[in-house]
């Protein structure tokens, strides 16, 4: 059985020309997950039903970067899963919020497995909104009123402490509520969006929209959730006090080969500094294994309308065309079921085959895009008809479509910590968790349908524009006024020009009246 199936594999990768080697274990550190989130907060050419979704999204990444978890494990999450505490603190202090969750849908094979918990107690100085997942599961909670107890707001809950002697106080969510899902799911009913939290999101939706938020970071590949997993192991190995059995109970692997085998990065960058005796570099080791390597938001997102003709120019896409034709004739002149039914399959085949050659193309133009795209740079540069921009020119602006309640959502989740106190920390994770909780009930008005009317990206002249426009400036803004002048002055000239014919045609009428008039009055006179 093993090998007639990987004969059939064989033949499958000859047949289709599949590559033969595993896709690149680029591993995902939080430095990168940042962005990526606050993409997801801000981007406005990607839209949902409801602002509760870009809140999932957000918490859905930060739970694999902090467990290290399977998607499945993640997007299956329940209430029943979570467990929130106030613990009395080890450093002294105010009481801390601590979240425990423990992913019951793991990978099973031969029997089950038993179930980890991570313990995430709330660290409170320095760290990002966009990359807590305290705040962002309290906003849910809240919003869904699943506190058994009276807490209606976070300021509820920075009240509350811990009775004496005692360690804890516990947040019991309510029991009718357990079976709901934190990732739960959204869909359009009856022109209004509405949330089921009984049901799961889909895989469909996560993938959609996290290749959505791929490809406007410019991306080259699609984010996956299992790069979450590359990077841990290799931040387990490096801590010193894990030891290899704690990471693969945590990883869920029986030993330390499956690590090796399927998740270890094999992009070696240290070779040169353990030749020559150097400390390991970790910012380059980082840089160079990252999946924003080859970030580039100019790199295309879709077909235009010349590709999309080479598309239905293939060969295979007119084969059945010509079939779905026939079968249309035919049915057309006996309307009979079976008919029917391989119509509707003709038509599938036709649907399918136009969008994987066009899945195709796309992929082929963006693998091509980087490269071409580098000549054309290298040469403008060595021209000098290109400047070098500063890193920092990219600022993260809001967009001027932006609605009101999305910038409250992004000016609360993004702010930075103004006053180093305690108060002040959690009046920031408090207006945090707020604006979570009203940006849930947000309609954003769905998804895009077709190709969505967007921000044109900067191509090689806009780049040229930009920087010819930089370097000449007053020249630029001269040639503006004179030309704009020039066109006042053309207007006006076209203006008096056709008053001058209006006048001279009014001349001429004026004056074959008064001819026709003497000649009426010689021709009466000659009469007489």
């Amino acid at each position: 059985m093993a090998a007639r199936l990987r004969t059939g594999i064989t033949q499958l990768i000859v047949e289709f020309k599949l590559r033969t080697q595993r896709r690149k274990n680029d591993p995902v550190y939080i430095k990168d997950t940042i962005p990526f989130n606050k993409t997801v907060l801000r981007t406005r050419e990607k839209q949902f039903y409801l602002g509760i979704q870009r809140i999932m999204l957000c918490l859905a990444l930060m739970l694999g970067l902090f467990t290290a978890g399977r998607k499945t494990a993640i997007l299956r999450l329940q209430y029943k899963h979570l467990r929130l505490s106030l613990q009395r603190n080890p450093h002294g202090g105010p009481p801390v919020l601590s979240i425990d969750i423990e992913p019951e849908y793991i990978k099973e094979l031969l029997g089950t497995k038993a179930l980890n918990t991570f313990s995430f107690p709330e660290i409170i100085y320095g760290v990002s909104l966009v990359s807590s997942p305290y705040v962002s599961i309290m906003g849910l909670l809240l919003h869904a009123n699943a506190f058994k107890a009276n807490i209606k707001s976070i300021d509820d809950l920075r009240r509350l402490f811990v009775m004496h002697g005692c360690q804890q106080l516990e947040l019991p969510l309510k029991k009718e509520m357990d079976d709901y899902y934190l990732f739960c799911k959204v869909e359009e009913t009856d022109g209004e969006p509405r949330v089921i939290r009984d049901q799961p999101m889909t895989d469909g939706v996560f993938y959609g929209a996290i290749k959505s938020i791929s490809f406007i970071m410019g991306l080259l590949n699609v984010f996956f959730y299992h790069q979450f997993r590359y990077r841990m192991k290799k931040l387990l190995d490096k801590t010193g006090w894990v030891s290899d059995s704690e990471c693969n109970l945590i990883m869920n692997h029986a030993d330390t080969s499956t690590f090796l085998k399927h998740y270890r990065t094999r992009n070696h960058t240290q070779m040169q500094q353990v030749v020559f005796g150097l400390e390991a570099d970790q910012r380059w080791d980082r840089a160079l294994n990252s999946f924003n390597r080859n970030k580039d938001k100019r790199c295309p997102r879709f077909l235009d309308d010349t590709e999309k003709a080479f598309v239905e120019s293939e060969l295979e896409l007119q084969e059945v065309i010509r079939e779905l034709e026939l079968l249309q004739d035919n049915y057309e002149q006996n309307p009979v079921t079976e008919l029917a039914s391989e119509l509707a399959q003709a038509q599938s085949r036709v649907l399918n085959t136009r969008k994987r050659l066009r899945y195709k193309l796309l992929a082929q133009i963006r693998r091509e895009f980087g490269p071409k795209q580098a000549v054309i740079g290298i040469n403008e540069q060595l021209d000098g008809t290109i400047l070098q921009e500063d890193d920092a020119a990219e600022e993260d602006l809001l967009d001027d479509d932006m609605p009101l309640q999305q910038v409250r959502l992004v000016e609360g989740l993004t702010t930075v910590p103004t006053v180093w106190t305690l108060e002040g920390e959690w009046q920031r994770r408090n207006v945090g968790v707020e604006v979570i909780v009203l940006y849930c009930d947000f309609q954003e008005g769905g998804p895009f349908r077709g190709r969505q009317k967007r921000k044109r990206n900067a191509s090689n002249n806009d780049t040229h524009k930009k920087a010819v426009k930089r370097s000449n400036n007053v020249d630029n803004d001269k040639l503006s006024i004179a030309k704009k002048k020039h066109e006042q002055d053309q207007k006006h000239i076209k203006t008096a020009e056709t008053l001058n014919l209006l006048s001279m045609r009014q001349e001429v009428l004026l004056a074959s009246e008064s001819s026709q008039t003497f000649s009426a009055q010689a021709f009466e006179g000659s009469n007489l």
